[in-house]
C-alpha cells in the first residue's frame, strides 16, 4: 500500500520511492528503503527475521547479519541510535519494530517543477523520486555500456526540482563539462554525461504548462 508518512524531521513516500529528511532527500539502497517501508506500513506491529528476509529476499539464503546491515543503513539516514532508537526498535530474539510516532504528509503543492531528461530519441518523464543511472539492467536508467558502473550516478526529484550525484563510479559524471563532486543542482537544458551517453535535462514549471481561458 503506497503512503505518504511523516516522522521525526523525515518524510517516507513509497509512491514515488522518496524518503526526505529536513526537507532534503535521503539515499537509501534498494534493500534499506524496502525494509523501512515495510517496518512504517507494519508499525506499530513487530516484524520478525524470517518474515523480513521473505520479504527482502524471496527464495534466497541470507543471514543475519545481513539484515543488521540493512537495519544500521536505515538507521544513518534517519539519524536513529540502536542504543537509544526512536524510529526502529529491536526486538531481541525477534526481529524489529517501527516505533516513531507518524503522521500523514499533507500532499504536494499544486505548483510544482516537471522533469524529464532526453537520451537520443527517448524522453524519460521524471516525477518526485531516486532515479539510478548505471549498466545494471535493473536500474531506472539502465547505460548498458563497460565504463558505466553498475550504480554509476543518480538523479534526485522533488517538487522544487532536481539534483545528481555520482555514486562513487569510476569514470565519474559530468554536466555539461565539469567533472561533479557531491550532489549538484539541476537546470534546464544541463547535459549530463556518463560514459558514451549524454542525457539532456528538462525542467519546466506546472504552471507554465498550463493556460487559462
Amino acid at each position: 500500500m503506497s503512503e505518504r508518512v511523516r516522522f521525526g524531521d523525515c518524510v517516507l513516500d513509497t509512491a514515488t520511492r522518496e524518503l526526505t529528511r529536513g526537507g532534503r532527500p535521503v539515499s537509501l539502497s534498494p534493500k534499506a528503503f524496502a525494509l523501512l517501508a515495510l517496518l512504517a506500513e507494519r508499525r506499530p506491529a513487530a516484524v520478525s527475521h524470517d518474515d523480513l528476509r521473505d520479504a527482502l529476499w524471496p527464495d534466497v539464503e541470507v543471514g543475519g547479519t545481513t539484515l543488521a546491515r540493512l537495519v544500521n543503513e536505515v538507521r544513518a539516514a534517519v539519524g536513529d541510535h540502536a542504543d537509544h532508537p526512536h524510529v526502529i526498535r529491536t526486538v531481541p530474539r525477534f526481529g524489529y519494530a517501527f516505533c516513531c510516532e507518524t503522521e500523514p504528509d499533507a500532499k504536494e503543492p499544486e505548483g510544482r517543477a516537471i522533469c524529464a531528461v532526453q537520451w537520443g530519441n527517448r524522453h524519460v518523464p521524471l516525477p518526485p523520486g531516486t532515479y539510478v543511472i548505471g549498466r545494471s539492467p535493473d536500474v531506472p536508467i539502465s547505460v548498458p555500456a563497460s565504463n558505466v558502473s553498475r550504480r554509476h550516478a543518480q538523479i534526485v526529484v522533488t517538487n522544487a526540482g532536481a539534483t545528481i550525484e555520482d555514486l562513487g563510479s569510476r569514470n565519474g559524471t559530468c554536466v555539461g563539462d565539469d567533472r561533479i563532486s557531491g550532489r549538484v543542482d539541476l537546470k534546464n537544458g544541463d547535459r549530463i554525461v556518463i560514459g558514451p551517453a549524454t542525457l539532456v535535462f528538462h525542467q519546466s514549471d506546472e504552471a507554465e504548462t498550463t493556460t487559462g481561458d
